[in-house]
Formats: structure tokens, C-alpha cells, sequence
């Protein structure tokens, strides 16, 4: 994911969420994926709350409590997104993105690697 730029990442990100059917005009959307942005490398920690308030100039709590709303309104669609038969909190919801976008990502350099070895026009 370092090969790609942060505007490009963003992109990728925002457009990864929308997919889930995560909608864009509620505040958690913005912190889930500030939070994916800038944590994208790491295992969840609780201190991700703190850093993305930082990030965003609001509280630890307002992050937690807008990035639960999500998991609480899409339950079912994520579940079944991710197939998965658990209840889906913040720290899975963060686990199961993180994975599924890294490979994505992952996919997008590698193509663009083949792209330009091979002189391919995208």
C-alpha cells in the first residue's frame, strides 16, 4: 500500500466503504476510513479512537460511538458480506475491511506493475 498515493488511497478507501453500502453522509464513515487510511498497517487498538479524534478534532468517544452506529445499522448486510454468522463490533469491522481492502490494494499495485513492465497503456 506504499507504492499508492494518499489521495489515490483515500479514493480507494471511500469507494471500498460505499461499497459495503456504508452511507457517506454519516460521521462514521469519515473516521472508519481516516482510521483505515492512517492504521491500515496495524492490528486494532483502542488507542485508534484517540488518534483518529485527534486527526478529525473531536473526542475518543464521539469516533467509538459514530464508527458503532455502522456496525449497529449494517449488521446484517456486513455479516453477510463477510459471511460470517458473529456479531460484527468495531474492532472486527476495522479486521475484516483492513483485509479485504489490503488485498484489493495489493491487486491494484500489482497491476500497475505488470502495467508498466509490459508497457501496457491502462
Amino acid at each position: 500500500m506504499k507504492n499508492l498515493e494518499e489521495k489515490e488511497l483515500k479514493h480507494v478507501i471511500n469507494r471500498y466503504l460505499k461499497k459495503l453500502g456504508i452511507r457517506i453522509d454519516i460521521v462514521g464513515f469519515k473516521y472508519l476510513a481516516v482510521m483505515l487510511k492512517e492504521k491500515n498497517n496495524k492490528n486494532f487498538s483502542c488507542s485508534f479512537y484517540t488518534d483518529i479524534a485527534e486527526i478529525c478534532k473531536t473526542t475518543a468517544s464521539r469516533v467509538e460511538g459514530a464508527i458503532r452506529y455502522i456496525t449497529q445499522i449494517h449488521q446484517e448486510e456486513l455479516k453477510e458480506h463477510f459471511q460470517v454468522n458473529y456479531k460484527i463490533t468495531n474492532k472486527v469491522l476495522f479486521e475484516l475491511v483492513k483485509n479485504e481492502l489490503q488485498e484489493e490494494l495489493e491487486s491494484l499495485v500489482w497491476n500497475r506493475s505488470f502495467c508498466r513492465k509490459w508497457n501496457v497503456k491502462t
